[in-house]
């Protein structure tokens, strides 16, 4: 996978996961911080430009499997699997 699919993916999980890491240092992201994850967040979903793979995207950040996926989508396991290559494609190129 490339560098940019996981730095997408890191953002997402940082908006998930912040508050757990500094839990235990007694600091909170700062607004201007939370706004520019929300942000880019909402860049790279808007970048989809269609709902299926902004919902797609959102399901994988989350943690589900492409199975999962498959079976809410009413598919394959395979046209999760191109639909994701397609979001990853997308997001390399903005990238």
């Amino acid at each position: 996978m490339s560098v940019g699919f996981w730095k997408v993916r890191l953002l997402g999980k940082l908006l998930d996961t912040t508050e757990t890491l500094t839990a235990g240092l007694d600091l909170e992201p700062t607004p201007d911080f939370v706004a520019q994850m929300a942000e880019q967040y909402e860049g790279l979903l808007g970048s989809l430009g269609d709902d299926t793979l902004r919902q797609i995207a959102t399901w994988k950040l989350e943690g589900y499997t492409n199975a999962e996926i498959a079976g809410k989508l009413g598919c394959v396991t395979r046209t999760v699997e191109r639909k994701l290559e397609m979001i990853r494609e997308r997001w390399h190129r903005r990238a």
